[in-house]
């Protein structure tokens, strides 16, 4: 098999904004866990069919695409082909890599604002590289984020040229992350940021870029809105269910000041820690957990074992995330690859903001005053009881009444236990049900029967 790296930058400020339908799947081979894609004798066994079912974006025989993120410790040239044909047969559309030890001195910072680059003052670009892959003739987009500093740092994306050309404005901190952003329909946008911190073992930890990772971070989530899906993954270098790993200073509010003065006496895990208490404290979840717990470790060598590559979830994105799981890497790497899996529903429905419990709601706001709704089952009448079964029943009967393309039984099983999950929460939305309003404050608590 050839392939041809054309190593030409491609300037994506103006990507037209197509639409992403249903992508074709061999979920048979994702759900095997541990088990390594490389020694597959059929990986290279191409055809027309398959290819075209990956390529095409306006096939329906697929409920999924995958985003995943893998340390690969280097020799990132001559492991490309092995992790394009590992994208392809797995239907990965994002791969992030992060070690991948490229450095450039000329990828630094001169000031706080020249990673953001949907700012027309900044000057900064990260070149979009084309590589084609020879059986299909398809351009896959490689993005590289080398560090200024540290060989051993840098990550890189790799996007199919399906997810591509939804792809908007890139913004990054120097060998330490990526934030992609990517438009769809209805105004919503799906937020990948891709990270790479350093190890705490590390004799030069870099507290500044830390810092403004978090703050960067922080910021985001504080703008978003309901349209707003955010994806944290990568190499956090930290078990974010380490309960040991604790500094009583910690506070997110120290990332609002503008002047950067690190603590001589705080420990080397405060910055991963804070990041970990930012997502905590706004409700962002560990999606591999979800589905692995407790999850396995994602790097060994021969003195320990750690869960330190991981993928977090905003609230709002939740629902959409099927699967998720841990497997051995396509190359020669000392970590796991871990992976999450979408549903296309995302990219095709109209109105993507939907509740990501079934009937216990917890919003938050700048006061630090959150509001809990429950369902008030005992003022619950006989006529909505007798509603409620009868329309869950029609719809349950539709749904196990089709046909299951995916060869996944576990993703078969998640799809159709989301799908009754929507139809519950639908019919109780529209059945009006009694609720319970509970406010919580600091100092004291109100509750209201709706």
């Amino acid at each position: 098999m050839e392939y041809t790296n054309i190593n030409t930058p491609v300037d994506v400020e103006n990507q037209p904004f197509s639409f992403i339908s249903d992508q074709s799947k061999n979920n048979q081979k994702t759900q095997k866990n541990n088990e390594n894609p490389s020694n597959n004798n059929k990986k290279n066994n191409y055809n027309n069919n398959y290819l075209n079912k990956y390529f095409n974006p306006i096939n329906l025989y697929s409920k999924t695409i995958n985003v995943a993120s893998l340390n690969i410790r280097g020799g990132l040239e001559s492991k490309m082909i092995n992790l394009i044909d590992y994208m392809i047969t797995y239907d990965i559309h994002f791969l992030h890599l992060c070690k991948t030890h490229k450095k450039d001195v000329k990828n630094s910072l001169n000031n706080n604002n020249d990673f953001q680059q949907n700012n027309k003052n900044s000057y900064r670009r990260l070149n979009h590289i084309q590589f084609t892959h020879t059986p299909s003739n398809q351009n896959f987009i490689i993005i590289h984020n080398p560090d200024p500093e540290n060989p051993s740092s840098g990550i890189s994306i790799i996007i199919s040229p399906v997810l591509y050309k939804h792809l908007g404005p890139i913004e990054y901190v120097p060998g330490r992350m990526i934030h992609a952003f990517f438009y769809f329909k209805k105004h919503h946008q799906l937020n990948i940021i891709n990270l790479y911190l350093p190890p705490l073992t590390s004799n030069n930890i870099n507290f500044n870029t830390l810092h403004q990772i978090n703050k960067y971070i922080l910021q985001q989530i504080n703008k978003a809105n309901k349209y707003n899906y955010f994806i944290l993954m990568g190499n956090f270098n930290i078990n974010p269910h380490h309960n040991k790993l604790y500094y009583k200073n910690n506070n997110d509010n120290d990332l609002m000041i503008d002047s950067f003065d690190h603590c001589s006496n705080i420990p080397k895990h405060y910055y991963h820690k804070q990041l970990l208490n930012i997502l905590k404290n706004n409700f962002y979840k560990d999606l591999i957990k979800r589905y692995l717990n407790p999850p396995p470790p994602t790097f060994s060598n021969h003195n320990s074992t750690s869960y330190i590559d991981i993928i977090f979830g905003s609230p709002n994105i939740i629902n959409y995330i099927i699967y998720g799981n841990i497997v051995d890497a396509p190359v020669d790497t000392d970590h796991k690859l871990i992976y999450i899996s979408i549903n296309n529903y995302f990219f095709t429905n109209p109105n993507n903001f939907i509740n990501n419990s079934n009937d216990n709601i917890e919003l938050n706001n700048k006061k630090h005053t959150s509001l809990i709704e429950k369902i008030n089952y005992k003022k619950i009448n006989t006529s909505q009881w007798m509603d409620f079964h009868n329309f869950v029943w029609d719809e349950f009967s539709r749904l196990n009444s089709q046909n299951i393309y995916d060869d996944s039984i576990q993703i078969s099983l998640n799809t159709h236990y989301e799908a009754i999950q929507q139809i519950i929460n639908r019919t109780i939305k529209s059945l009006n049900f009694p609720i319970i309003k509970t406010t919580y404050t600091n100092t004291n608590t109100h509750m209201k029967f709706v």
